[in-house]
């Protein structure tokens, strides 16, 4: 297999990092603990895009009611309160994992029974010629719906490992932060959760 580079304009593998597990995929991974061991990135794209990640919840989500991305644990985010033009990756109460895109707010969700303790892969694409945005879960294509065409340019920045506006943490550990300013193929994902160390 080939891991996609076309279009990468972002990978983080935390590498060197003073917050680290030593359970990655690949090498060393984010802990987070606490909202302080999150991080930040400028946002990258806002058009055509796929962010992928993979991730080890220790705990259960946050979130209650409908599996809507903004209520649960952040892991790739960019949530402002209203409806804007944000998006964003979560880990919901039940094992679930959400993301969705705003204005429209439009949302998806895989179901629930993710395992606990076990590394996990999630990614999102979104076209905006059509505004069909894809939830991508372990490899398998979990929910597919159409929002806006326009362009998704808030906030200026991401939150890795936490809701965007300062709350919600993830609880575990996450690893191999890849964004691309496309939509990646189905075989594209699925070289990526087939890479050393997801599947």
């Amino acid at each position: 297999f080939r891991l996609p580079d076309s279009g990468l304009v972002k990978y983080l593998d935390f590498e060197g990092d003073p917050d680290i597990c030593e359970a990655g995929p690949s090498g060393h991974a984010l802990l987070v603990r606490t909202v302080e061991d999150s991080q930040t990135i400028d946002r990258p794209v806002e058009d055509d895009f796929t962010i992928s990640v993979a991730f080890r919840p220790d705990a259960d989500g946050r979130g209650s009611g409908d599996p809507r991305w903004f209520l649960g644990s952040g892991l790739v985010d960019g949530e402002i309160s209203g409806i804007v033009d944000d998006y964003g990756i979560s880990w919901f109460k039940g094992g679930r994992v959400t993301a969705g895109v705003g204005r429209p707010e439009t949302f998806l969700h895989s179901p629930p029974g993710l395992t606990l303790g076990e590394w996990h892969y999630a990614a999102l694409t979104r076209d905006r010629a059509t505004g069909v945005v894809q939830l991508w879960v372990d490899g398998e294509l979990v929910d597919e719906e159409t929002g806006g065409t326009q362009a998704l340019n808030s906030p200026e920045v991401l939150a890795i490992g936490r809701m965007h506006p300062g709350g919600n943490p993830f609880p575990g550990a996450i690893d191999e932060v890849r964004i691309y300013d496309r939509v990646l193929s189905p075989s594209e994902i699925l070289a990526i959760h087939d890479s050393p160390g997801y599947g």
